[in-house]
């Protein structure tokens, strides 16, 4: 997946081609949590998925960035 920031620092924009899943995707949420450790839901959001394409834009939380440049966050898609 890629994640763009916008320049105002207030949305990320999520593009992704899933490969692996049991059917389309169902839900998408990025959580915390270091490489390996499943960590609780950080930001639940709703995606333009099909199949197992995801697009989506999100509202993100101020320390959003600087967690996910010290590798504190992960993505979910199921």
């Amino acid at each position: 997946a890629t994640f763009m920031l916008s320049e105002d620092r207030n949305t990320v924009v999520v593009n992704g081609v899933f490969s692996g899943l049991s059917g389309a995707i169902t839900g998408c949420h990025i959580h915390t949590g270091a490489t390996g450790v499943s960590g609780p839901v950080y930001v639940n959001f709703s995606s333009n998925a099909s199949g197992n394409r995801l697009r989506a834009d999100i509202a993100i939380p101020s320390d959003f960035i600087s967690m996910a440049l010290n590798d504190q966050l992960y993505l979910n898609v199921h």
